[in-house]
């Protein structure tokens, strides 16, 4: 197994009990997949995991919750109160709030214990170690905006199959040779014998077919389809999760896609397709801003000269641009322009514009000023 890029992963968490996984806020569903995957074998291997998906209560459909998920960090530090028990046994616990107060009551069998016997300490850190997967220091810090000391030294992994990751953590284990996460993490799982139950196999092919489209996209390789083969010997039922990816939309959703293609424009002479979204579109089909990466997704397999698709939006007082790409061009490289951030595949930023049409304006003289250099770079 010394060749399987997770080899490092276990030998850096080989004597680490207690682990935190992060996604980044836009984790796709392969991410989702395989990183809740990653939780669930890491469990089985004895640790104590948290797994955290920023703005997720729980997976999305139609993966299945085979692991608990929260959708934020808290404290990284814990209090410890210690009591003296080989002379004073303990009888019962119990606690209550009470203005705004924790009442700890601790009885002890006969007697009492003295102040001066019970101590207290702050623990510096709640975790062993912190694995991220394609998420940015940023993304991270925003999700422990009081404890930001304590998350530089906590010892950190980060695992990303994007090209031009920015280093932050203390090791980074790179991924850029399969198909999807969900694929390298199954193939960990075989190489370590594993068990692989129907329900797990169910997350990973869901995993694999987003990847890579349906088995459209350019990273469909010849080990891609042999993987799902076998995943569907396993239990996975790939027709229903096709269906149920692509096909299974809210009439809301589909209303308000209607709304953007009426406003869909090509430009001319640029891969470049664009449409807005108003607060008033989501007020009147009675949905949110959920539908709009499966959308971007939708634009660029039916507009195949158009590598870069804009969708700018005005949802729920704030308005933003959501960008999606396709090789060779890198989402997060063209935010960065305009101080946004995401993905190689999908990324957004925050729009200052008093109104939409006044943001389109102003987006497509950046867009029209700076990408016909970086296609002449690339």
């Amino acid at each position: 197994m010394e060749g399987h890029p997770f080899t490092a992963l276990e030998r850096l968490t080989h004597d680490k009990t207690r682990l935190l996984l992060v996604t980044n806020k836009k984790a796709t569903m392969d991410e989702l997949a395989a990183v809740s995957t990653l939780a669930l074998e890491f469990e089985r291997m004895g640790k104590i995991v948290t797994l955290v998906c920023p703005d997720k209560e729980s997976l999305p459909e139609p993966l299945h919750s085979l692991f608990p998920i929260q959708n934020e960090v808290g404290a990284l530090q814990s209090l410890h109160v210690r009591l003296p028990v080989d002379t004073t046994k303990l009888s019962a616990f119990s606690y209550k709030l009470h203005d705004q107060q924790l009442d700890i009551e601790l009885l002890a069998k006969q007697g009492v214990w003295a102040a001066d016997t019970v101590t207290t300490e702050t623990k510096p850190q709640r975790f062993e170690m912190l694995i991220a997967l394609n998420t940015s220091l940023e993304e991270l810090e925003l999700l422990v905006p009081q404890d930001l000391p304590q998350l530089h030294e906590l010892p950190s992994i980060h695992i990303t199959n994007s090209k031009k990751s920015l280093p932050w953590a203390k090791e980074t284990i790179p991924l850029s040779s399969s198909s999807s996460l969900s694929e390298t993490v199954y193939d960990w799982l075989k190489l370590k014998g594993a068990k692989i139950e129907k329900e797990l196999a169910h997350n990973l092919l869901i995993g694999l077919i987003s990847a890579t489209n349906g088995f459209r996209n350019e990273k469909l390789q010849a080990k891609t389809l042999e993987q799902a083969s076998e995943l569907v010997e396993l239990g996975a039922d790939r027709q229903a999760i096709m269906n149920r990816l692509w096909r299974t939309l809210p009439v809301s959703t589909l209303n308000l896609w209607g709304r953007a293609l009426m406003r869909l424009t090509v430009h001319p002479s640029l891969p470049l397709a664009w449409t807005l979204v108003t607060d008033h579109d989501y007020l009147q089909v009675g949905t949110n801003d959920e539908g709009l990466p499966a959308l971007g997704a939708y634009l660029l397999e039916r507009l195949p000269e158009s590598n870069l698709c804009l969708i700018l939006s005005a949802w729920n007082g704030t308005r933003k641009a959501h960008l999606f790409t396709r090789a060779p061009l890198e989402a997060n490289t063209i935010a960065s322009w305009f101080q946004g951030a995401g993905t190689e595949e999908q990324a957004e930023w925050t729009l200052e514009a008093a109104d939409l049409l006044e943001a389109q304006r102003e987006v497509l003289t950046v867009m029209e000023r700076e990408l016909p250099r970086f296609l002449l770079a690339r």
